[in-house]
């Protein structure tokens, strides 16, 4: 019994090949071939703009960072010479913060100079 199951099994897997042609085979494999070459394409493609798009964005990213640095640099030399100006005008707020404070003048330099180093690093 089991082996007329077997028999009728494979009569029916021989009628179902038996639809298919070399034509239609190739014909078949020719589409997918197709489909698979257009789906690199487009993948490609999209990989290309991609790349272009990070390179763009980079770039613009470097300008910024530029930009920023030049920025920073211009503030610390504006801080730099205000600071400068105030100890050459300024003398008497000066006066006033180490009378507040209490402290001697070379106290007070020691601390100002620190301030100075400070700021010129940030």
């Amino acid at each position: 019994m089991e082996s007329a199951a077997k028999v009728s099994v494979g009569v029916s897997t021989l009628k179902d090949q038996g639809k298919y042609t070399w034509d239609g085979v190739l014909d078949f494999l020719d589409e997918q071939e197709r489909g698979i070459i257009n789906a690199e394409t487009e993948r490609s493609l999209e990989r290309q703009e991609l790349h272009s798009k990070l390179a763009s964005l980079e770039s613009e990213l470097r300008s910024q960072e530029n930009i920023n640095r030049d920025l920073l640099k211009r503030v610390k030399m504006l801080e730099f010479a205000l600071r400068q100006e105030q100890i050459r005008n300024g003398t008497a707020t000066e006066e006033v913060e180490k009378v507040e404070t209490g402290v001697s003048d070379l106290e007070f330099a020691k601390e100002r100079a620190k301030q100075h180093r400070e700021m010129l690093k940030k």
